[in-house]
């Protein structure tokens, strides 16, 4: 199976099989593909069930390349030389069954962590989308100044995973506090808190957020001090996801409904390539 794709991703990226270890092969196969070699395999063995359509490996290959180059749809057909409504048609098969692989796990907020203040850390994530044909200011994202779609990620703090995600909601109508209250709270265990930034401040104080600046403590500005740790933290699964150019800064060119779908495939990539490039230990920070 391995050899299948060495070979097949060789020839699209037109470098040889012997290069495969070297570091530029593996550059533009992350380029091509937004993962290695080993979880492109391990994604196949996942998602090649029995259904309906007949997924072939070629198919996987259009999958992942939509979510990390998510080109034009001539551009893609070229690459693979296909037409255009078969490459719309596996892309589209390969990336919904990517989003149900179920891979993040609300539970993992405990592997090498037993707090409940903060359990993790949680915070907002705008993606921009088309405008209606009418101004909708429940749409509007104040982050890119346009309409846009928001979701909710939680971090682990005691181990490198996504154990959250929730969301797909119009920015203007959905701050994040009110997704939280939605979507995280009622999973919480009694007493339980997660750590998060001033958006997620309310009067009943089920958030551990920073302490005004004025008049603090010296434990305090400790605090202050970890949830800036936590928050940089958390920010690079941020910064991960948006390498998958399908959920860049650019606009999102398909259906709002295929949206949530999309990012619940990138995240699942996302939770892969984070056994191979963990996220940095904060525990020792945290003491």
């Amino acid at each position: 199976m391995t050899s299948w794709f060495l070979l097949r991703t060789s020839t699209l990226l037109n470098m040889t099989i012997e290069s495969y270890q070297t570091p530029s092969w593996k550059r533009k196969f992350r380029s091509f593909f937004g993962v290695s070699l080993d979880i492109m395999v391990e994604i196949w063995t996942r998602i090649s069930r029995p259904g309906p359509e007949k997924l072939e490996k070629e198919h996987l290959l259009i999958g992942l390349y939509f979510l990390k180059v998510y080109p034009t749809e001539s551009v893609g057909a070229s690459v693979f030389k296909v037409q255009e409504k078969t490459f719309r048609k596996w892309a589209k098969v390969v990336v919904t069954r990517i989003s149900e692989m179920g891979l993040i796990d609300f539970e993992d907020r405990w592997i090498r962590w037993d707090r409940l203040v903060p359990s993790m850390y949680i915070d907002g994530i705008d993606f921009k989308v088309p405008e209606g044909p009418v101004f909708n200011k429940d749409d509007w994202s104040h982050k890119h100044n346009s309409a846009g779609l928001r979701y909710e990620i939680g971090t682990a703090l005691g181990c490198s995973k996504i154990v959250h995600i929730a969301g797909g909601v119009p920015c203007g109508s959905w701050p994040d506090l009110k997704i939280a209250k939605k979507c995280l709270l009622p999973r919480l265990m009694p007493g339980e808190k997660p750590a998060a930034d001033s958006g997620y401040r309310d009067v009943d104080n089920r958030f551990l957020t920073a302490f005004r600046k004025t008049g603090g403590t010296s434990v305090m500005k400790a605090i202050n001090i970890s949830l800036k740790r936590m928050g940089a933290r958390h920010e690079s699964v941020n910064a991960r996801i948006r390498i998958f150019a399908c959920l860049g800064h650019g606009l999102f060119r398909h259906g709002r409904s295929f949206h949530p779908i999309v990012f619940t495939a990138v995240a699942n990539l996302v939770q892969m390539l984070l056994r191979e490039e963990p996220l940095w230990d904060i525990l020792s920070y945290l003491e």
